[in-house]
């Protein structure tokens, strides 16, 4: 593994753990590095709140990670010791921060989601990447958004993007990134109990139903029902009815249950019901966890589709799956993977087959 630090090599390490997920703004590392303080090199790599540019490399000298060092911690002892240091990719720096004053009124007018994006990463430095599975949806107009000052950018831009059904993401490189992966592309690999270490499934049963519904309810509409003097103040009664509700409801298959669960859209939801109810479905897939631990490091990237076959994990038959995030460690003696996957349906709000039949 390699390490460049403000564009100089950094070889003074003993250990670089990079934990990388799918739908995240940025992937975070955690360095264990010797600290020498008589090197001016080190006084400036290691200076607190200086949040350094660090770029991390595997031994084929291809990229993991470019992004900052925001963590340290220090210990005072006689000799040159071990100390740790953290940091996330660059467009982490959305997530901790709220639009600058400098930028208000925070609303924003007949402008696409690229736009509105790009314009509050723009400060930062930060590159927008639009994903041609995207690009349609990214390029639609909405009439009036307004960003809370309390919201960071990060909340701001998810939320509209997750109306959307896009997924906010990021390179490499360093840049924002706006996509959706594909589903239906090739599997890189079959994991069993002969080519892992360890595979783990986890069922969190208590947060998934059988049966979903998404209620929109649309907005008032006043009409004059009855005519009458108040015997108080004398005024004309107008009453509020509401048109008839809209619904879309669906079922899974896997729950062997009765477990309803009905979601009221809030004022101002852009999105429909059927959307809504998708979003339902990828939250509660969350539920259903794969973990694949490696003594070694595969070229896989969160996104990518696996095969896992185990009956040891109740799966009678090869089951596809998307990895969700990637957690690589690698010191002076060893290199090990962490493996978390998802249903492939957990990205794009669809009903999965049973795979536990």
């Amino acid at each position: 593994m390699k390490i460049r630090v403000n564009n100089q090599s950094f070889i003074n390490f003993d250990s670089v753990t990079i934990d990388s997920m799918l739908d995240s703004v940025a992937s975070v590392f955690s360095i264990s590095a010797f600290f020498d303080v008589d090197n001016p090199e080190h006084q400036i790599i290691f200076k607190p709140l200086s949040y350094n540019k660090i770029e991390i490399f595997d031994d084929e000298n291809q990229l993991l990670l470019t992004g900052v060092i925001l963590n340290h911690n220090f210990d005072a002892k006689s000799t040159t010791e071990l100390i740790e240091i953290s940091g996330y990719s660059l467009p982490g720096v959305i997530e901790d921060c709220n639009v600058p004053h400098s930028m208000y009124p925070l609303e924003s007018l007949k402008m696409n989601l690229g736009e509105i994006a790009k314009k509050f990463i723009e400060p930062f430095g930060l590159q927008l990447i639009i994903d041609s599975s995207v690009s349609k949806e990214a390029n639609l107009v909405y009439a009036k958004t307004v960003c809370e000052p309390e919201d960071s950018i990060k909340d701001y831009i998810s939320k509209l993007a997750a109306q959307r059904n896009i997924i906010l993401s990021h390179t490499k490189e360093g840049h924002l990134l706006m996509f959706r992966p594909n589903v239906k592309s090739n599997s890189k690999i079959l994991f069993s109990e002969q080519n892992t270490t360890s595979m783990t499934l986890s069922i969190n049963g208590q947060g998934i139903h059988s049966q979903l519904t998404v209620l929109r309810q649309p907005k008032m509409k006043k009409e004059k029902t009855i005519k009458q003097k108040s015997s108080t103040n004398g005024f004309e009664v107008i009453k509020e009815r509401p048109k008839s509700q809209f619904f879309d409801t669906v079922k899974n298959e896997m729950v062997g249950s009765f477990r309803p669960s009905v979601k009221k859209m809030t004022e101002g939801e852009d999105v429909s019901t059927e959307s809504a109810v998708k979003n339902l479905i990828s939250d509660e897939l969350r539920n259903i966890k794969f973990t694949i631990n490696l003594d070694r490091w595969e070229p896989l990237q969160p996104g990518d589709i696996i095969d896992l076959e185990s009956r040891r994990l109740f799966l009678n038959k090869k089951v596809k799956l998307m990895i969700e995030s990637i957690s690589r460690n690698q010191n002076s003696t060893s290199k090990t993977m962490n493996i978390n996957a998802v249903l492939p349906e957990t990205f794009t709000g669809e009903l999965p087959k049973n795979i536990f039949l």
